[in-house]
């Protein structure tokens, strides 16, 4: 009886500390965003949404950047009565369209001036294989290729800011691929849901090490939320996620929880630019990322592939 007992005592514990190590760090930074703009992409719901509920209650002016206006001037009106901050706008930034991304951009700088916070939040993983607007398959069109694109095309803004920040959410899963030449078009005969997600984030990563070295004017990093139970398992089997939702529900992160180590990155002060970040704090990254002629390699043929695609 005492063994078993024993035996209970210790699943209980282990079961514990995993639950306590799949929720992670936490944000202890509150300062006042008062005079400060943010701007943040794929914002109406997930980590994005906590993301900015979080930064309006700092008072901070948001710009909300993703597609659907309707479903984020719902949320903009929620978080504005929640927080009595009524500084969020709806900015229209199409993600699978080059020219969309640049146009928002342009907007952003002929209103705002300056940007002191851009979040790349937006993401998809793992969907079936389609193109974007400028013939690019869309893992790496919107993880990489647009969030780049918006990063380059708001330096001006950026620069503009005393202290500006770019805070790339990125993910563990570029840890889980070491290929050292990432095709940034992507071939449909080539194509592998999870391995092309792979790749797009740790071109995430080798684009913001990169852009840290450019810019050192510019504090940019790049983080893992954490293990997130939200819409983007979307594309995954039905029955698996049926299965493993419980699972998921009990011992992930919730949006709120794994927006911690963005809102840790864009707001406390000692930030370290071009490192990645996990649970509030530095992690290891993949080591490709600390080959400088393959992150400049990548750097380059990502802004040239930009350039050849907008008008």
């Amino acid at each position: 009886m005492l063994t078993f007992i024993v035996g209970i005592v210790v699943i209980i514990v282990i079961l514990y500390y995993i639950y306590m190590y799949c929720r992670g760090g936490v944000n202890i930074n509150f300062p006042d965003l008062t005079d400060k703009v943010v701007v943040v992409t794929g914002t109406n719901r997930g980590i994005g949404y906590e993301t900015i509920r979080a930064l309006a209650k700092l008072n901070a002016t948001i710009v909300c950047c993703c597609r659907h206006e309707e479903a984020q001037i719902r949320v903009n009106m929620i978080i504005g009565k929640e927080t009595k901050n009524n500084k969020l706008e709806f900015v229209k930034c199409d993600l699978m369209d080059l020219n969309c991304v640049k146009k928002a951009a342009q907007y952003i700088i002929d209103k705002y001036h300056k940007v002191d916070i851009l979040i790349t939040n937006a993401g998809i993983m793992c969907c079936p294989y389609t193109l974007s607007k400028q013939n690019i398959e869309c893992q790496m069109a919107t993880n990489h290729i647009a969030h780049a694109a918006f990063i380059n095309y708001l330096i001006p803004a950026l620069k503009e800011s005393e202290k500006p920040r770019v805070v790339a959410v990125s993910s563990l899963a570029h840890l889980f691929t070491t290929n050292k030449s990432i095709d940034l078009i992507g071939k449909k005969e080539d194509y592998q849901r999870a391995f092309r997600y792979f790749e797009s984030k740790l071109a995430v990563g080798m684009f913001i090490h990169q852009f840290a070295k450019e810019h050192p004017d510019i504090i940019a990093v790049h983080v893992h939320p954490g293990l997130v139970y939200s819409n983007l398992w979307r594309y995954w089997c039905p029955w698996l996620m049926w299965f493993v939702s419980p699972f998921f529900k009990i011992f992930w992160k919730t949006p709120e929880e794994a927006c911690q180590t963005t809102l840790h990155c864009a707001l406390a002060d000692d930030i370290q630019t071009g490192a990645y970040y996990s649970d509030c704090k530095i992690a290891k990254h993949n080591p490709i990322i600390d080959d400088g002629i393959l992150c400049q390699k990548l750097y380059k043929e990502t802004l040239d592939l930009i350039e050849s695609n907008t008008q």
